[in-house]
């Protein structure tokens, strides 16, 4: 789909130019599309702030109703932050990251 469409459309449209040593930060929410005029090595690093599980959990509910596929498993990720607090014995996190994992398995 071309910038002109999306525009009309009432999307909003952001170009940038990344130079060499530079990081692009993405916000939750947010598509991205990406157009090498050349050549072109590059790296992605996802990650996410406690903040952004909730927005996470949402979209991975909102992408299993709609049987779409996803690029990452939520529950593996839930249940490697469940993992890893059982060991601190951090209980308001097990409730919640169980509570989360009992609710996209019955979605």
């Amino acid at each position: 789909i071309s910038p002109e469409v999306l525009c009309r459309a009432g999307v909003k449209v952001h170009r940038t130019v990344q130079q060499s040593g530079q990081f692009v930060v993405c916000f939750p929410a947010a598509f991205v599309s990406k157009v090498c005029c050349g050549y072109s090595v590059s790296e992605t690093v996802h990650f996410a702030t406690p903040q952004w599980l909730n927005t996470g959990y949402q979209a991975a509910k909102e992408l299993k109703c709609r049987r779409i596929e996803r690029s990452f498993s939520m529950e593996k990720l839930l249940y490697q932050i469940a993992m890893s607090e059982s060991k601190r014995e951090n209980g308001v996190i097990l409730s919640t990251m169980t509570s989360l994992l009992k609710d996209l398995r019955w979605v």
